[in-house]
């Protein structure tokens, strides 16, 4: 697997945890991850992506939204995936702006319970907290090696992500 190229700016956490989870689009069969607070100042700017999955950020650099295009029943099953037990809150700046990147293997567990985006095979160094349920790790170098959405909700004509965009705008 190649290295990953996701450099980072880490920086001490500007806001309290902020929500995240997956939303597993069942007639799309695709998995959205919502990162934030939804809110009209926080705007899509660009991307970071490769065939299966996308990264969004605003225009400073921070992770907005996560999709994965790939089928959960292509999702690569490893019954000794965990993730992270601890991880530190910070606030983290992606800095490859439009970039393609290689495909990043997508795992999950047995129940496809959670989801581990593997951009790379290098070591983590610390993970962490990006949302709620959304981990990323990262190495020494500052690239993201893995991110990990750690609570996924089965939806259907995306009326569950609506109702979390909702309940979250109403903060």
């Amino acid at each position: 697997m190649p290295d990953a190229t996701l450099k980072v700016v880490i920086n001490a956490p500007i806001r309290p945890n902020q929500p995240g989870r997956g939303f597993y689009q069942l007639e799309e069969d695709a998995l959205f991850v919502p990162i934030g607070i939804y809110a009209a100042d926080r705007r899509f700017f660009s991307f970071i992506e490769s065939e299966h999955v996308r990264l969004d950020c605003d225009k400073a650099g921070e992770l907005l939204f996560i999709e994965i295009t790939l089928a959960r029943k292509q999702w690569q099953i490893d019954g000794a995936l965990v993730p992270p037990k601890h991880a530190a809150t910070a606030d983290l700046r992606w800095l490859d702006f439009r970039a393609q990147m290689p495909n990043p293997a997508v795992l999950t567990d047995k129940k496809h319970s959670l989801v581990c985006i593997k951009f790379s095979d290098a070591k983590p160094a610390t993970a962490y907290q990006m949302a709620e349920a959304v981990i990323a790790e990262v190495t020494k170098e500052l690239r993201v090696c893995r991110i990990w959405i750690t609570e996924i909700i089965d939806d259907v004509a995306g009326k569950e992500i609506s109702a979390f965009r909702r309940q979250q705008s109403a903060s």
